[in-house]
């Protein structure tokens, strides 16, 4: 994880946290991609303060433009994954929820999502730089579900 300040490491690991909680409870969309759709929003901009009282916009802005005020991390992850689910590109004929949720590799997430056109890209710069962040930053590490064992 070369060249990371401490405040992205933190925001990273926050994310990260929320996005697998929110992959375990609903298996909506893989927390490396949630992971790299925010960090990817923020990067570089001086709003990625997580501890502020109420979250800076975390994902890009959505088609329909809502700008959204959350509560916690966790209620923007929420909110941005229901609307990955129910967002619906051009050429698709059902939303992304039919198959979203059973992309069990980031590829294979962060593909789909480009050919849903999500973030309105066609050009698939966008699916390179979110696979350069998963990769780059070890972002799949929040993919690996942890079991309880029992003993």
């Amino acid at each position: 994880m070369d060249n990371i300040t401490v405040k992205e490491e933190k925001f990273i690991r926050i994310i990260g946290e929320a996005a697998r909680e929110d992959w375990q409870a609903r298996h909506m969309c893989l927390p490396s991609l949630v992971t790299a759709i925010a960090f990817h929003a923020v990067r570089g901009k001086n709003n990625a303060d997580l501890e502020q009282e109420e979250c800076p916009e975390l994902f890009p802005l959505r088609k329909d433009g809502h700008r959204g005020s959350y509560l916690s991390v966790r209620h923007a992850v929420e909110s941005h994954n229901d609307y990955l689910a129910l967002w619906k590109g051009n050429g698709q004929k059902y939303p992304n929820w039919r198959g979203l949720a059973v992309q069990e590799h980031y590829i294979l997430a962060v593909q789909y999502l480009q050919d849903a056109e999500y973030p309105y890209c066609t050009a698939g710069e966008y699916e390179k730089e979110l696979v350069e962040l998963i990769e780059k930053y070890g972002l799949n590490r929040y993919d690996e579900v942890q079991r309880k064992v029992v003993g």
